[in-house]
């Protein structure tokens, strides 16, 4: 199963750095700014390879390779901007919190019907309408908002994704994971 969690990883990743790199107004040129986030996108996935593949039962591997991920995505999203402020902030939580939904449809899917390449078909799909919809929805007020400054100070916004992705980590992952809840019934 570790192959199916490496290529659901991999999604999210992919999906993660595409959000930031259409929804930030970039300091360089597309070029860059593409290998800044694919540069990104291969360390998310070098690390998610050591803590599920290297190091599978490590719960300090989990913890600490989760922080550096974290600290990998956040750091992309400033580096990247063209205005490293709060709002950009906001935009990588959001970007973090925007990738649950195909991540938990791979999940929900492969424990239901126990086929993997389903599983990670719907969490494609998932991702590309919610991304497709976010594009046409709201990309160009986004954009707007960091040419401008609106609005001073986005900082108690970003409560707003970080909440909402702690809230529904503990909901699904802890203290057991979808996996563990969706084979004992």
């Amino acid at each position: 199963m570790s192959y199916f969690s490496n290529i659901s990883y991999m999604i999210s990743h992919l999906f993660l750095m595409l959000f930031m790199y259409l929804f930030i107004v970039s300091r360089y040129s597309k070029i860059l700014t593409m290998l800044i986030c694919f540069f990104s996108f291969s360390a998310l996935n070098i690390l998610d390879c050591c803590k599920l593949n290297i190091f599978p039962d490590s719960d300090l591997c989990y913890v600490i390779t989760t922080i550096v991920q974290i600290l990998i995505t956040q750091s992309t999203a400033i580096f990247i901007s063209q205005k490293r402020n709060s709002q950009v902030l906001f935009v990588g939580l959001s970007a973090s919190s925007y990738v649950i939904g195909g991540s938990v449809t791979s999940s929900i899917i492969q424990i239901y019907t126990k086929n993997n390449i389903l599983a990670l078909t719907g969490s494609f799909i998932v991702h590309l309408a919610t991304l497709l919809v976010l594009l046409v929805k709201i990309r160009s007020i986004c954009l707007k908002f960091q040419k401008k400054t609106y609005m001073e100070n986005f900082w108690e916004l970003c409560l707003i994704p970080v909440f909402f992705y702690c809230s529904f980590s503990f909901i699904a992952f802890f203290p057991h994971t979808l996996y563990d809840k969706g084979l004992s019934h």
